[in-house]
């Protein structure tokens, strides 16, 4: 039995302590059905950067949210995503980094408005579109950090100096809308707004439809209303809510609203044209700004008391009839949506609401492009770039290499280990440039994680793995040696220099893999060179899946056959004939090799934990185990804070204790056991302890065959 220790915090918490009580000496001659957790770190073509992402649908969700990309293009952290996500079996925890002075593609949208007089019986509203796009913002900081804030309502983003101007015309922010993350891809999304006929019918307001396109194609829609105290089942869907929903919102696009505004047009309307109209007897208008719900819909209504004879089709009718039926972004007459409230005069357009969405035949001088909303192709956002880590810079000039090299090293490491990775000197970074960092992937409570994977990475940014694997202690990191090194002794030098940098040999969390193949790149089927945890996000998922959990160790014949290279391309495959001094040698330094087999199986020929002193800890599947113990002791004991220590709170604590168990003894492990004891002095400061003891299975590693000749 340990001996108890004194928590770290005197805060009410849970701590959980492991201690290894198998180490030995060599001599020479129930399971619980769990999806895998796995976080990846990488540049994705598109998605929300510096935010971690729960993806736990698959590959489906993961291509929606990030998208798709090449080896070429985005390197192999994006291919261990989807080699994970793809096996149907791990729950995929995304973090998107882009260069730090990436920047948001956006679009902001302005509406200019005249009372036009000209017809001094017949005043006519005229309304224009505008939209700019924007690299800064009005405080000189670029808009890759500011326009995220455009959905919290960022006072500075509605500046009157970004503003355009227009002769004759008031001209007002109305909304801006900006891609959920920086970069390049931002510029291909195009925003149209449409009529939604439909959603008028089922509530009280006046609906649109909201569409983001891609590439002429629609990816996503949109059901909102422009009224900020829009509800419909319980539920707000004025376009600010609905579209910056963190669960529910828009995958590609964030948005904000300048409600005011449409206050302003609705009340300006009313004074200037609805109140002196002299025709309105023949009509039945809704408040707001269309936001009543619609009576009679395909209702003909023929007045026929002047020579003009009228026809209103799909005339809205409201309940209240003291207000104004004022739809400024599709507007009333002529030209945008043909269907909705069409006016015939003897078969020409007529302006009877006295509203007009004008055609933007202008003069622009370029301060602003004047658009409609309705656009069939939508309006594109632009501004967006990738910064640091663009291959051309603004004038289409070839960067240096090297540098682009150093800048997505500097921002992987800055990713995995933001508190501890020196990122770059602020005279380095434009002013108001954000690294894609998120604190939270310190977080073991938000965030469980089974495994972290190397991809590759440059020594620094394994660095930064280690250390954030050592701060959790919740997980372990899987490490390569690189997929480009062509001699055994070149990967087993560098093998040790994993070892050296992440952790050494004082660690059991660290596995590190030495050897590397060829892949079909799923995007665009090239030959692409990939390291060994490519291979083994792939499997892990599927093969602890299978077993019931991850007390059976992926290695060995049984069990740890490696799939999913191109034949004759994994490298080294070591032979027991030809490399039995190599082997015992990666063997001592805790190096995992694949080998091949007497049935010309190619199988991952160990699971060792960088851990120098030999104890259960050095099997990676034992670790595995431990550790998926420790967060059902975390999770048990998360729910008995403020409890008391009265014996039936004890004896249930115990009894949760027992279920706990009795998962792992089924067979995870050859025997485990645990209890809740407290002493005096431990009730005293609020301590309850839950120590568990326990046995893993020992494995077969070595058969020794004796075959005796006899006489007899």
């Amino acid at each position: 039995m340990s001996g108890y220790t004194a928590p770290k915090y005197t805060f009410p918490h849970t701590e959980v302590s492991i201690n290894d009580n198998s180490s030995y000496s060599l001599t020479k001659a129930v399971p619980v059905e769990r999806a895998t957790k796995m976080l990846f770190v990488g540049r994705f073509p598109r998605g929300v950067d510096g935010e971690i992402v729960k993806i736990t649908n698959g590959a489906s969700e993961l291509e929606t949210k990030f998208g798709r990309g090449s080896y070429a293009e985005f390197g192999q952290p994006i291919l261990n995503a989807y080699a994970a996500a793809e096996t149907g079996y791990a729950d995929l925890d995304i973090l998107r980094i882009v260069a730090p002075d990436a920047s948001r593609a956006n679009l902001y949208v302005y509406v200019a408005y005249k009372i036009d007089k000209t017809d001094s019986t017949n005043p006519v509203m005229k309304i224009k579109y505008l939209t700019k796009s924007f690299e800064k913002n009005p405080d000189g900081s670029t808009a890759a950090e500011k326009m995220g804030m455009v959905a919290a309502n960022t006072v500075g983003m509605r500046a009157d100096s970004m503003k355009p101007t227009l002769e004759g015309y008031t001209v007002e922010y109305l909304m801006a809308i900006a891609a959920k993350g920086r970069g390049v891809y931002g510029n291909n999304i195009a925003i149209k707004i449409v009529d939604s006929e439909r959603y008028d019918r089922m509530n009280d307001y006046k609906n649109y439809e909201l569409q983001v396109l891609e590439s002429n194609n629609i990816i996503e829609r949109n059901q909102i209303c422009l009224y900020s105290a829009a509800i419909y089942h319980n539920a707000s869907i004025y376009a600010y809510d609905k579209i910056n929903d963190p669960v529910d919102g828009s995958d590609n696009i964030i948005i904000d609203v300048n409600a005011e505004v449409l206050e302003t047009l609705a009340q300006t309307y009313h004074d200037e044209i609805y109140s002196k109209a002299t025709n309105k007897q023949i009509y039945e208008y809704g408040r707001k700004y269309g936001l009543k719900t619609l009576i009679g819909i395909n209702k003909e209504i023929e007045d026929e008391s002047d020579d003009n004879h009228y026809v209103v089709t799909n005339l809205r009718k409201y309940m209240d009839l003291d207000a104004t039926n004022f739809d400024p972004i599709i507007g009333t007459n002529k030209l945008l949506n043909p269907r909705v409230t069409k006016i015939y005069k003897n078969n020409g357009h007529v302006n009877i609401y006295g509203l007009e969405i004008e055609p933007v035949e202008i003069d622009d001088t370029g301060a602003a492009k004047n658009v409609i909303l309705t656009a069939t192709y939508g309006n594109n956002l632009s501004g967006g770039s990738d910064g640091g880590f663009a291959l051309k810079d603004n004038g289409g000039t070839a960067k240096n290499q090297e540098a682009i090299d150093s800048a997505i090293e500097a921002a992987y490491a800055a990713a995995y280990d933001p508190q501890n990775i020196v990122i770059t000197t602020s005279e380095s970074l434009e002013e108001g440039a954000v690294m894609a960092v998120d604190d939270r992937i310190y977080s073991t409570t938000r965030f469980p994680l089974n495994v972290i994977f190397d991809a590759g990475f440059p020594m620094s940014v394994k660095v930064a793995i280690s250390n954030l694997v050592e701060t959790r202690q919740d997980c372990i990191a899987i490490f390569d040696v690189g997929a480009n090194l062509t001699t055994k002794d070149d990967i087993l030098d560098y093998g040790l220099q994993v070892v050296q940098y992440t952790g050494g040999s004082d660690t059991w969390h660290n596995d590190v893999e030495c050897y590397w193949g060829k892949i079909h790149d799923p995007q665009n089927k090239k030959i692409v060179p990939v390291s060994a945890t490519y291979f083994l996000a792939s499997q892990l998922p599927t093969h602890w899946n299978a077993y019931g959990d991850k007390h059976v160790p992926f290695a060995g014949a049984t069990y740890g056959k490696l799939t999913g290279f191109i034949p004759g391309t994994l490298f080294p495959i070591l032979d027991e004939d030809l490399d039995a001094t190599l082997m015992q040698t990666m063997v001592d330094y805790r190096l995992n090799y694949a080998q091949i087999t007497i049935n010309q199986n190619v199988i991952r020929g160990s699971q060792y934990t960088t851990q120098e002193n030999l104890s259960a800890l050095s099997e990676l599947n034992n670790v595995c185990i431990v550790l998926d113990i420790k967060r059902d002791c975390e999770r048990i004991c998360a729910n008995y804070g403020y409890n008391f220590f009265d014996e039936s709170d004890i004896t249930r604590f115990n009894r949760d204790c027992e279920d706990l168990v009795a998962q792992y003894a089924a067979a995870q492990v050859q025997s485990i056991s645990g209890s809740f004891t407290s002493s005096d002095e431990d009730e005293i400061q609020g301590i309850l302890h839950l120590e568990i003891s326990l046995v893993n299975k020992r494995l077969v590693k070595i058969c020794m065959v004796d075959i005796n000749v006899n006489r007899e």
